[in-house]
């Protein structure tokens, strides 16, 4: 029965995708580009791209809500957000010293109601974590990650409040309210 379900979702999935339009993430792999200029021994190859929103995520949100009812971890995750946005390079040739540049562009393709959350800058790891609040809730948030081999750009939209709490909690961080925290 369940092999059925995953049939019947996968062949809509197929078809949405197929039917709906283009589904590349076109303005993070602008900021990609950018990034590339700024990093002259930086060498990028698009690795994978994926923007999901409106019609084609109500589509496959609504098919893992319904092939997935009894799992709260996708009704809490899945069910709160409104758009993703992922692009995924494999990258030679960016190295700490050009961190300050990476996080200069990423900074200045956000307006002023982003905040930065996290920023780590380790030899083998460069991550900036901005958010978006609309009052006191998390509305967007993009995750930009570089670990030796990869560059990945996660932009998130939806009601986020919920998924950043239990996303922190699950992972043996503090469970109270974060909201706000982005202004600190």
């Amino acid at each position: 029965m369940r092999n059925s379900r995953f049939a019947i979702a996968a062949a809509v999935i197929v078809f949405a995708l197929a039917s709906t339009g283009c589904y590349r993430a076109v303005r993070l792999e602008q900021l990609c580009g950018e990034i590339l200029d700024a990093c002259p021994d930086a060498r990028f190859e698009r690795d994978f791209s994926l923007s999901l929103g409106g019609m084609s995520w109500g589509i496959l949100k609504s098919i893992a809500l319904a092939a997935e009812k009894d799992d709260p971890d996708v009704q809490n995750y899945v069910g709160k957000l409104s758009r993703i946005e992922l692009v995924v390079y494999e990258v030679r040739g960016i190295h700490k010293s050009d961190a300050r540049a990476i996080g200069e562009i990423i900074r200045s393709r956000l307006d002023e109601d982003w905040s930065l959350m996290v920023e780590a800058l380790e030899d083998d790891e460069l991550v900036w974590i901005h958010a978006r609040e609309d009052g006191d809730h998390i509305r967007e948030m993009q995750i930009a990650s570089y670990d030796g081999e990869e560059f990945v750009i996660v932009r998130f939209s939806g009601s986020l409040d919920d998924i950043m709490e239990k996303a922190v909690a699950d992972h043996g961080g503090f469970t109270d309210k974060i909201v706000g925290s982005a202004r600190n």
